[in-house]
């Protein structure tokens, strides 16, 4: 069992992003996800000019937007 003060629930966009930042900083959290691997069509999300922009800000928005597939190509 393994103990924290801060669990993130979610491994989508939003608690990957937030464990990636936590962990940049070296705040220690646990990312909790009830999925062990995810299919690789999977669509769950849908990004925005706002929220590539803060994609960009924390640096991850290459290897996100990398794996993304646009909604007409879809």
């Amino acid at each position: 069992m393994r103990y924290t003060n801060i669990a993130i629930v979610g491994g989508g966009l939003a608690g990957s992003t937030a464990a990636a930042m936590l962990g940049r900083a070296g705040v220690p959290a646990i990312l909790m996800d009830p999925h062990t691997t995810y299919l690789p069509d999977l669509r769950c999300e849908k990004l925005s000019g706002t929220q590539i922009r803060r994609l960009r800000n924390t640096g991850l928005d290459k290897q996100i937007l990398q794996a993304t597939t646009l909604d007409g190509e879809v």
